[in-house]
């Protein structure tokens, strides 16, 4: 099989020994024949052998290496080639983030919850069943993950194997260290092994052909360490890769309308939102402000008051109810361009909620297994599949959103406002001790809380641009008490595009030196009685002029209620409440998830959109008629007072008569600060959640979105078994993997250009256990040493005895040619007869070897027809 023996050209500081390796033949089958050793080849029995380590002739005819046939060739590579086919699969699965579905085991991507088909107790279930599949699924892939680790180790030994034994067959030879590098290069321990480093910083030799065979052994320990590092990286860059998780991935976005305006300067439309929602309402009542006829809306109001009852707390936002979907609103203080901070409050949008509805409703039919064709509208179906496939989804709405701040002032008789007359068509009303800390949920102890005490005075009258007014009333309610009815609770209604604010009820030296002077309010003077030069429009300007004041200041609606108990002995004649707010305009998303085992109560929640730090409060009008619409009210109409919401606001006015007799110690406002969240707070969210807006639908999403105009989508977040590249650790199995495929290419190409067949550990043994020793590791006497000792190995062709007397019968001719070369009186001297005979006297003995062609040899026949030249 193989022979080992010195090579007496070594250069001297790079001593190499050269390693014949054949295949083996019958004699390893039965080793005690007679004649025979390890090596196969049959020794001349009357050879004298005097010591085991009695050196070996050398033996110079070398065979070129053993070739394999093609197709023993193509299989193995093929074999390599199929490796790269899952793992490319397993790239373009995470590459692209191929999503399975609501389970790992999903074939067919049909495993949708259903989770309305049945009960709750169905939907659990179902979610306990794919729960178990994908468990198992996991553990199956992850043994399919070692397969693929142990698979390409496979490859990678025989790469490292074909790279050894090149070197190994250069003049240079390789240490004998790192002859099994091929079956331990995979082996983290190996790199600790300390003669891998000393072999690499001793290596012999100094001359120009030394220097790059070193070379040759640095890149090739630099490769397998390479090699190492990836085989023992690639179980867990694959497991990485072919295990699914649970991510959230974003859907494709639907829809391509953008907003336009806001509706809330007129009065509710009769082809909107509010009159579909306002079910049985015809044309007519809208055209009339007539919205007692709705049906659904006062439920609205209703249970929305009645639930702000329930809590205590003002960090409880009260739940309220548009279709299937319940909704909070909520409040944020937020910073504006001015420098300062406001106390906002928000309430969603019912036109958005509306759709979030619709949204759910087409979850329920898919979940329920309505097919495709069942409905009209294929696009819109298509575009709800995956919500529906999924472990959990939450659909997001883009959509314009209202908020408002909020402030309350009340006062007896007309101890605390006064309204001065200027002409028929103009009047100015003032609220005296108006406190910046009466905001609704606040009331002065959150963040944003402002201190100040301002006269605030209002415009009023037909004569002033811009003024709306609107007004209904409660109707009275039994009083037990005094055992007769109560009076009536009057809503006027008025918006007015500015309002002025006096610090402390006196005018502004800005104000006073324009010549705008005290007699301009005096409320005692008589409609028409000249007031002298009074620039109004200065006036109106003290508000907006203010950082401050400025976002109380533009776009005021202001209800006030009154109520007259004059009968009742012991009241005041007149009890007032005012309540102004001003709307301001944002973006908002919508989100909403559609599962009554995750979300029973179908709760929507609502994100502003923040562009940057800053939010610029930009306020918007609104119409009286949408408070009219909000309390369900005719215009000038009576609402019923055993409504809820009615109800609790003639309670709320009971109980302000009460405090009357305690009103200089006790402030009845923050008395009744939590009915007041309730009354007072909670209808002006209704008005401004039912504000209706304009959209406009486009072909195409345009190419940049505008702040102001932006695209009001629907799109979804789903909760899936899916590959993908959500992690750190995929981004490795990624790199890892494709370095594998590269490897194993590099493999291949190498496997199908060499061509030589694979020679195990044991032949590598047996074959050192062959040699006989020479004398080779004289001098030599520790391990790092003897693993620095350079040797060649020379793989040959299986060598019977018949070519390997063929091959002496053509080295014969070569040297018989040389010895009559020498003998020519021209081409040589007879001085080298001798040892030219000398050398075939050499290849005559080992003719004697090969006992089968002893006859046909014979040293005498030199002059023969058969060896004559």
């Amino acid at each position: 099989m193989a022979s080992l023996h010195s090579r007496n050209d070594a250069l001297p500081d790079d001593i190499s020994q050269d390693t014949e390796l054949t295949r083996l033949n019958e004699a390893h089958r039965s080793p005690d024949t007679p004649g025979t050793h390890f090596s196969g080849t049959t020794v001349h029995s009357s050879r004298d052998v005097e010591s085991d380590t009695e050196p070996l002739k050398p033996e110079t005819l070398h065979q070129a290496p053993e070739k394999l046939p093609f197709l023993r060739v193509v299989l193995p590579q093929a074999f390599a080639l199929l490796w790269t086919v899952p793992i490319t699969v397993l790239l373009v699965l995470n590459i692209k983030g191929r999503i399975i579905g609501a389970s790992a085991w999903c074939p067919g991507g049909r495993c949708y919850p259903e989770i309305y088909i049945g009960g709750s107790k169905e939907a659990t279930q179902l979610t306990a069943k794919n729960d178990r599949e994908s468990h198992n699924l996991l553990g199956a892939l992850q043994l399919a993950a070692k397969a693929l680790e142990v698979w390409f180790i496979l490859i990678t030994t025989w790469l490292v194997y074909m790279v050894t034994v090149k070197l190994a067959d250069r003049p240079s030879g390789i240490p004998v260290g790192y002859l099994t590098r091929p079956s331990e290069f995979a082996e983290l321990a190996s790199l600790l092994d300390s003669a891998l480093w000393s072999t690499l910083r001793r290596m012999p030799g100094r001359r120009a052909s030394a220097r790059k065979a070193r070379k040759r052994i640095w890149v090739f320990i630099a490769i397998t360490i390479f090699l190492c590092i990836l085989c023992n990286l690639m179980g867990p860059s694959v497991a990485v890769l072919v295990l699914p998780s649970l991510q959230w991935q974003p859907t494709k976005a639907f829809g391509n309308s953008t907003f336009d305006n806001w509706k809330s300067n007129n009065p509710p439309s009769i082809g909107g939102f509010a009159r579909q929602d306002a079910f049985p309402c015809t044309p007519g009542n809208f055209t009339d402000r007539h919205y007692s006829c709705a049906s659904r809306t006062p439920n609205y109001l209703d249970s929305w008051v009645e639930s702000s009852f329930t809590t205590t707390s003002t960090d409880t936002a009260i739940v309220s109810a548009q279709d299937l979907v319940s909704f909070r609103y909520n409040s944020t203080i937020v910073p504006t361009p001015q420098g300062n901070v406001e106390y906002v409050i928000w309430t969603p949008n019912r036109q958005v909620l509306q759709q979030l509805s619709s949204d759910l409703k087409w979850v329920q039919w898919l979940s329920k297994g309505h097919a495709r064709n069942e409905l009209p509208d294929t696009a819109t179906f298509d575009s709800f599949v995956p919500y529906n496939n999924t472990v959990q989804t939450y659909i997001h709405r883009r959509g314009p959103v209202l908020g408002g701040i909020v402030h309350t002032w009340m006062g007896y008789n007309t101890e605390k406002h006064f309204t001065v007359l200027l002409d028929t068509n103009r009047s100015v009303r003032c609220y005296r001790n108006y406190n910046l800390t009466n905001t609704p949920r606040c009331w002065g102890t959150c963040a944003a809380a402002k201190e100040g005490n301002y006269t605030r005075c209002i415009p009023l009258g037909t004569g002033w641009s811009g003024y709306k007014t609107a007004n209904f009333s409660i109707d009275r309610k039994w009083n037990k008490d005094i055992d007769h009815f109560g009076p009536y609770l009057q809503f006027n209604i008025f918006f007015t595009p500015y309002a002025a604010f006096l610090p402390n009820g006196n005018l502004p030296s800005t104000l006073t030196s324009a010549g705008f002077s005290a007699k301009c309010l005096d409320y005692s003077l008589q409609v028409g009685t000249d007031r002298g030069e009074c620039d109004w429009d200065a006036f109106w300007r003290t508000g907006t002029s203010d950082p401050f004041l400025k976002p109380r200041s533009e776009n005021v609606t202001t209800v006030q209620f009154d109520w007259n108990p004059s009968d009742d002995p012991g009241f005041a004649n007149n009890t007032h409440l005012a309540i102004d707010f001003v709307a301001f305009r944002s973006f908002a998303d919508y989100t909403l998830d559609p599962s009554w085992v995750s979300n029973p109560l179908w709760s929507s929640i609502t994100t502003l959109n923040f562009t940057n730090e800053m939010f610029p409060l930009v306020s918007v009008p609104v119409d009286p008629a949408w408070t009219l619409a909000a309390w369900s009210a005719d215009f000038n109409g009576i609402v019923d007072a055993t409504r809820a919401a009615p109800a609790r606001a003639q309670k709320l006015f009971d109980n302000f008569a009460k405090l009357y007799k305690t009103r200089n110690t006790l402030d009845p406002i923050w008395s009744l600060r939590d009915y007041l969240n309730g009354v007072g707070l909670i209808p002006v969210l209704q008005t401004l959640s039912m504000i209706e807006y304009n959209s406009t639908q486009t072909a195409t999403p345009p190419t940049t979105e505008d702040p102001e105009h932006p695209l009001l989508q629907r799109e979804a977040q789903i909760y899936v078994w899916a590959y993908g590249m959500s992690s750190r650790t995929a981004y490795l199995g990624v790199a890892v993997t494709i370095c594998g495929c590269l490897v194993v290419l590099i493999e291949i190409m190498l496997g199908l250009f060499d061509r030589r067949a694979f020679r195990s550990p044991t032949q590598l043994l047996i074959a050192a256990l062959e040699h006989r020793y020479n004398g080779e590791f004289n001098g030599i006497s520790d391990e790092k040493s003897a693993a620095r000792f350079a040797t060649r190995m020379l793989i040959k062709n299986p060598v019977t005895a018949r070519n390997r007397a063929s091959a002496v019968e053509f080295e014969v001719l070569k040297l018989l040619f040389r010895v009559r070369a020498a003998k020519h009186p021209i081409l040589g001297a007879d001085s080298a007869t001798e040892e030219l005979r000398t050398k075939v006297d050499g290849l005559f003995d080992i003719i004697d070897d090969v006992e089968m062609y002893r006859p046909h040899f014979d040293p005498g026949d030199v002059g023969t027809k058969r060896w004559g030249i």
